[in-house]
């Protein structure tokens, strides 16, 4: 007579894979004893395997709510949390495996299970201790190591998770997504030589693998390894056609190359592959933004902010391209917004284009806290390169600008002048080679000229200690091209930001801004995270430019033979609709006068609407383009008046028209940008044209325009002082500078921190 089958032969025949054999000896022992604890778990997890979750929550249920609690029951919450969480209840799964962790504490896989879930739904923290735990508990569960690894990925521990995918090796787990992620986390560590030696590990097994090809291009590329970096991406793309990330960080490293054009192209084809990614838009937006596409930029943008509002810097970028256009539809209320979100602390607007919206210093100084902070991550404190006492101080400039720009039309002569028994120079170049007569110019500028572009910051870094470099000048700051890794990873003991950035760089890394007291008053300090050194004046001047001639009459500028002509000719991304309003009402009240300013085809039919609007017959604001220099200084010379913009004022534009001899009028605001034209003015000796207040402004442009005696004795005062004054003096200036130099440079060899400097006299 054969035997009974007994609730041990169900277990045996369940470990065995017999789950219809063991689902038939669990229903017989509960046909007999319903209550039957250990056969209502187990059906329930025989439920489980076979795809029923839903009679797996019911069996399981039954079987603890028919038994009180006991610590042999964790099993059961932590099967009945697997069964929840697979029918999508994640905040029930997440409660029975706190149940279990609560019956047993030693129950490792419970507090591994909670902490997965809670790693998917993105509570890091929480999953981090959970992990731990598990590890605790079981210091050899690679399961448990590798969640903990992508926890601490996720978290921005790059070495503790580095720390935990080994640990999950060392376990016994032998995976490509263990191998592909310890690679991720090792270029993130900044370990970008390792990382491409696991993704050339993973090519090898698997030659198959786009992501991988990818992955090794991108940290290729970061190396500025940029020929096996496009290499490896044009195998990426072979292999997936389709593959979106592929085409977006080819088109990166074709931007950082310099490579516009190209970059747009792989942007726009990564856009059509992913049409809702909002970083493939908002980078696609950004470089037209570069070309001065600004119309196409502006759509770009707009379809990045629909698909996700919140988007890291997007929505100030965005207001950026379209003040660029002057289309100040919304402004207002973006530009509140903006405020918001940057004294929230979040990433609301790059350091670079705040200083056209406010002049709030405060506001200024944690905007570029948040974008250092994204541009160059939460980077430990550099050590320091030795300071090493010679005969000359040597100062290395660093910019992405030597080439014809304004800050190398500004700089030449000052580069030429340095005194070389007292001082070595140095350029590191970091933009583009434009062979234009200003770049051939500097390359004999300098003592030694580097090209430094396709470097690593880390190598453009050991570069510069390896010329014992004392002061290190960073003239590019957050504008285009700005590499602020080289100055995180310290090229020299002291660093200091110059001319070509207009606010704080918001780092621990820049020890000086070189500034003046009108553009930074003592009260305004605070909101500086450097300390200042103080000039008698801060922008130097080659008095060895050229003011070209040319035939030009008023008519052949596009201007009236009669009538007062108003000028500014900045780029139209500072001209606010609050300025604009001003003009419009200054243009009221000086009858026949008309207002020149220089604009693309967008914003110069979008400034004619303006003045409509403002009630000024829009024929009064004559729009031209960018012109040659001679055009351009034509202009500046058929103008009577320019018309300073703010909270963002005229730089090298000021200097340019007052160069040739154009009276400018500036309301000076509080920050650094909004008080250069006030320090220019100030070093010319001419205060008459520095208006405390915008009311005064308007007044004092109306009384100019409609008094010609007083603007000529102005003229006469300009064409005396130009020559004879601090502002245009190359050499004086330079003497300055120098002085500046060498109290930087002996804090430093004798060991004091840095300090305000006070320069009175070369």
């Amino acid at each position: 007579m054969p035997s009974v089958p007994t609730f041990q032969d169900g277990i045996a025949l369940h470990q065995r894979g017999d789950l219809n054999g063991a689902r038939a000896v669990y229903q017989a022992v509960l046909e007999a004893e319903p209550a039957h604890f250990d056969a209502l778990h187990l059906l329930g997890v025989l439920s489980l395997q076979t795809g029923d979750a839903a009679r797996a929550v019911e069996l399981i249920g039954r079987a603890l709510a028919a038994h009180a609690p006991r610590p042999e029951h964790a099993d059961a919450n932590v099967n009945l949390g697997h069964a929840l969480k697979a029918l999508g209840r994640v905040e029930d799964a997440l409660n029975a495996y706190e149940r279990a962790t609560q019956l047993n504490p030693r129950h490792a896989d419970a507090h591994y299970s909670r902490a997965n879930l809670l790693r998917t739904r993105g509570d890091h923290t929480g999953a981090r201790l959970g992990f731990e735990t598990a590890l605790g508990l079981r210091p050899k569960d690679a399961q448990a190591a590798f969640g903990l690894g992508l926890t601490l990925a996720e978290l921005g521990d790059a070495d503790g998770a580095i720390t935990a995918f080994e640990t999950a090796q060392a376990g016994g787990m032998v995976t490509a997504e263990l191998d592909e992620h310890l690679a991720l986390i090792l270029g993130r560590a900044g370990r970008a030589e390792d990382a491409i030696a696991k993704f050339t590990a993973l090519i090898a097994a698997r030659p198959h693998d786009a992501a991988a090809y990818n992955n090794r291009a991108v940290l290729r590329a970061g190396l500025r390894r940029d020929k096996e970096a496009f290499e490896d991406f044009a195998r990426a793309i072979a292999l997936k056609p389709g593959f979106a990330a592929a085409w977006r960080s080819r088109g990166v490293a074709r931007r950082v190359a310099g490579d516009l054009d190209g970059a747009i192209a792989d942007f726009s084809q990564a856009a059509a592959l992913d049409p809702h990614s909002v970083k493939t838009l908002y980078t696609l937006a950004t470089t037209l933004a570069e070309q001065s596409r600004g119309e196409e930029a502006s759509a770009a943008f707009a379809r990045a902010f629909a698909a996700d509002p919140e988007y890291p810097f997007l929505l100030g970028t965005w207001l950026h391209v379209r003040m660029m256009l002057c289309d100040w539809r919304d402004f207002a209320a973006d530009a509140a917004k903006l405020e918001q979100m940057i004294t929230r602390g979040q990433k609301a607007i790059p350091a670079f284009a705040l200083p056209a919206l406010s002049d709030d210093l405060a506001l200024q100084k944690r905007c570029a806290e948040t974008w250092t902070a994204d541009r160059v991550g939460s980077l430990p404190a550099a050590v320091l390169p030795a300071v090493k006492v010679g005969a000359k101080i040597r100062v290395g400039y660093v910019s992405a600008d030597f080439r014809m720009h304004p800050v190398a039309q500004l700089a030449a002569g000052m580069f030429e002048q340095h005194d070389r028994s007292r001082f070595e120079t140095f350029a590191v170049s970091l933009g583009p080679d434009t062979g234009d007569a200003m770049r051939k110019r500097l390359e004999g500028a300098f003592d030694r000229f580097i090209d430094a572009r396709a470097m690593s910051d880390a190598e453009v870094v050991a570069a510069a200690r390896s010329l014992n470099l004392d002061i290190a000048v960073d003239l590019t700051g957050y504008t285009g091209g700005s590499r602020p890794g080289i100055f995180a990873g310290r090229a020299a003991p002291v660093q200091a930001s110059y001319l070509g950035f207009p606010a704080t760089m918001g780092t621990g890394f820049t020890d000086y801004l070189i500034a003046d007291p009108v553009l930074i008053p003592e009260a305004a300090r605070a909101h500086y995270s450097e300390k200042i050194v103080y000039l008698p004046s801060f922008q130097v001047n080659d008095r060895m430019r050229e003011i070209e001639d040319g035939a030009f009459t008023r008519e052949s500028l596009g201007l009236p033979p009669q009538g007062f002509v108003f000028a500014c000719l900045n780029n139209p991304f500072k001209i606010t609709p609050e300025v604009f309003a001003r003009w419009m009402r200054i243009l009221s009240r000086v009858p026949g006068s008309v207002l020149f300013l220089v604009a693309g085809d967008t914003a110069h039919a979008n400034l004619k609407r303006a003045a409509q609007d403002a009630g000024v017959d829009p024929r009064r604001v004559i729009v031209g383009k960018k012109a040659p220099n001679a055009e351009y200084w034509a202009r500046l010379r058929a103008a009577g008046l320019f018309l300073d913009t703010a909270p963002f004022n005229a730089h090298s534009t000021a200097s340019d028209a007052l160069w040739a001899g154009l009276p400018l009028l500036t309301c000076p605001g509080r920050a650094y940008a909004a008080r250069v034209a006030a320090s220019l003015l100030t070093a010319l000796e001419i205060p008459e044209l520095i208006a405390p207040t915008w009311d005064d402004y308007e007044a004092r442009a109306i009384f100019l325009a409609t008094n010609p005696g007083q603007l000529a004795v102005l003229r006469d005062k300009l064409a005396r002082n130009r020559l004879t004054t601090r502002l245009f003096d190359t050499q004086r200036f330079t003497r300055t500078l120098e002085a500046a130099y060498q109290e930087m440079a002996r804090r430093a060899h004798t060991g004091q921190p840095p300090d305000h400097i006070f320069i009175d006299r070369p």
